[in-house]
C-alpha cells in the first residue's frame, strides 16, 4: 500500500488552520463523507462508511458510522439464520477512525459536503439523538438495509432529497448479484455459495440509489448529486475530495469477473470424470468401488445440506435476497435417501444400489430441469454458476451409479460380477 502523503493531507484536512491572534474565535463544523474500502474478512469485503464532522477552530472532529455488530453476542447466529441481525451505531474520535482503518491497509477517501452549516449541525444532532435513543440499534440487511444506506438516508435528508430524486432516476448497468460477485471473487467457495444462495431479486439492473449499499458506489453517486447553494443556484453537493490512502491489497474488480463461471465449470466437470474412473475402476476393485461411493456421498451430503439452507432461508427466514431461489431444483433432499442406502451400497447390497441409482436419476432430472429454466430466463434469475457446477456433478454419479448397477446383474452362472 502506498501511504506517501497521506499524513499531509490529514494534516491539510483534518487540523484547523492559524488564526490570527486578533481574530475573534468563531465556530465552523464541517462535515465529510469517509469511505473505507474493502478489507480481508468476509463481512469487510463490501467497505465501510461514516460520517465525520470537524470544528475548524478547535479541530475536533467526531464520526458517526452504523456497521458495529457482536460476533459473540448470544443468539447471534440463530438471528443471522433468520435474517434477524441487530447492528448499531458507533461514535469516536474522526481522525483515530480514519488512522485505524489506514493502519488496516485498507484505501480511505474523504468527500467534504457543501451544506449549510445550520444543515450541517441539524444533522449532526439527529445522528446524535439516534445514538443516545437505543444505540441506533437496526435491522440489519445487506443490501436494502446497512452502514451505508444508512448514511446515504441521513444524507438524503439533510440534502433535502437531493440524493432520492438524482440517484433513484439513475439506473445502472449492474445486478446486486453483480456487485456481489466483484466484492466475493477472492474465495471461490464463498462466491459458490453466495450465488447458490442468492434468489432473482438480485437479478434486476438497479439504480444508483439501491447500488449505494456499497459505500464506494455511495461515494461514486453522490459526486453527480447537486444541491441548491447560499445563492439559490444549483452547486454539487460534494465541495471537495480527497483519498488519504491508498491500498490494492483487498481490490475489489471494477467489472464483473468471468474468470469464477469458467473455474467452478471445470471443477464440475473434472469432479464428473473423477466419478466416472473411479466406477469405472470399482467394477473390476472392492477399493475403486468404495473410492466412488465414498466420493459420491460426500458431494450428496454436500447436495443435501444446502438444499436445507436454501429452504431454510426461502421459507423460514427474512433473508429476501434468497426467496424464490429456483437452485433448490440443483439441491434436493433426495440425497439423504442415497445416503441411507451407502452402507448397503458399499457391501454390493443389489437393492440398495437400485435404489442409489434411482436417486441419481432423479438428482440428474430435477438438476436439468433447473438448466432448462437458467436458459429460458422464465424465473428471472441467473443460475449459471450453479449450474455449470452441480450438473456436471450429478451426471458423474449417474454415470457411475449405472455402472455399478450393471455389473451387479447376475452372469449366466448366477455369481454377480460386482467383487465385494
Amino acid at each position: 500500500m502506498r501511504r506517501a502523503g497521506w499524513l499531509g493531507l490529514l494534516a491539510l484536512v483534518l487540523v484547523p488552520p492559524s488564526l490570527p491572534a486578533q481574530a475573534p474565535p468563531t465556530t465552523r463544523v464541517a462535515a465529510y463523507l469517509v469511505t473505507f474500502g474493502p478489507g480481508a474478512e468476509l463481512w469487510e469485503r463490501f467497505g465501510h462508511n461514516a460520517l465525520l464532522f470537524r470544528d475548524s477552530v478547535s479541530g475536533e472532529s467526531v464520526g458517526y458510522d452504523f456497521g458495529r455488530f457482536d460476533f459473540l453476542k448470544p443468539g447471534f447466529v440463530l438471528a443471522f439464520a433468520r435474517g434477524r441481525m441487530e447492528y448499531w451505531m458507533g461514535r469516536e474520535d474522526g481522525v483515530a477512525l480514519i488512522n485505524h482503518y489506514i493502519g488496516l491497509g485498507r484505501p480511505v477517501w474523504l468527500q467534504e459536503l457543501n451544506l449549510a452549516s445550520d444543515v450541517v449541525a441539524a444533522l449532526r444532532d439527529s445522528l446524535e439523538s439516534t445514538l443516545s435513543r437505543d444505540r441506533g440499534l437496526y435491522r440489519y440487511d445487506y443490501y436494502r438495509d446497512n452502514c451505508s444506506t444508512r448514511i446515504r438516508d441521513a444524507l438524503d435528508v439533510a440534502a433535502g432529497g437531493a440524493l432520492g430524486r438524482r440517484l433513484k432516476a439513475d439506473t445502472t448497468d449492474l445486478t446486486l448479484r453483480d456487485h456481489s460477485r466483484m466484492a466475493l471473487v477472492y474465495s471461490l467457495p464463498i462466491y459458490a455459495g453466495v450465488m447458490a444462495a442468492l434468489g432473482p431479486a438480485t437479478d434486476r439492473r438497479v439504480t444508483a440509489w439501491e447500488a449505494a449499499f456499497l459505500p464506494v458506489q455511495l461515494m461514486r453517486h453522490i459526486q453527480q448529486v447537486e444541491v441548491t447553494g447560499s445563492a439559490g443556484q444549483p452547486e454539487p453537493l460534494v465541495r471537495g475530495a480527497v483519498q488519504l490512502a491508498e491500498s490494492e491489497l483487498f481490490a475489489v474488480p471494477e467489472s464483473v469477473p468471468v474468470w469464477p463461471l469458467r473455474r467452478l465449470a471445470m471443477v464440475g466437470v473434472f469432479g464428473a470424470m473423477v466419478l466416472v474412473l473411479l466406477a469405472l475402476g470399482g467394477t473390476r476393485s472392492g477399493v475403486l468401488r468404495w473410492g466412488f461411493l465414498a466420493a459420491a456421498a460426500l458431494w450428496q451430503l454436500a447436495v443435501g445440506l444446502s438444499a436445507l439452507a436454501l429452504f431454510w432461508f426461502w421459507g423460514l427466514s427474512e433473508h429476501v435476497a434468497a426467496h424464490r431461489n429456483a437452485n433448490v431444483l440443483h439441491f434436493t433432499i433426495v440425497a439423504f435417501v442415497f445416503l441411507a442406502v451407502v452402507p448397503g451400497m458399499i457391501r454390493g447390497n443389489a437393492p440398495r444400489l437400485r435404489i442409489g441409482l434411482l436417486c441419481a436419476r432423479l438428482g440428474v432430472a430435477l438438476s436439468l430441469v433447473g438448466v432448462l429454466v437458467a436458459l429460458s430466463g422464465l424465473v428471472g434469475q441467473q443460475m449459471t454458476e450453479v449450474t455449470v457446477l452441480t450438473f456436471p456433478l450429478h451426471a458423474g454419479v449417474l454415470a457411475g451409479m449405472s455402472l455399478l448397477v450393471r455389473t451387479r446383474t447376475p452372469s449366466p452362472s448366477g455369481v454377480p460380477t460386482l467383487p465385494r
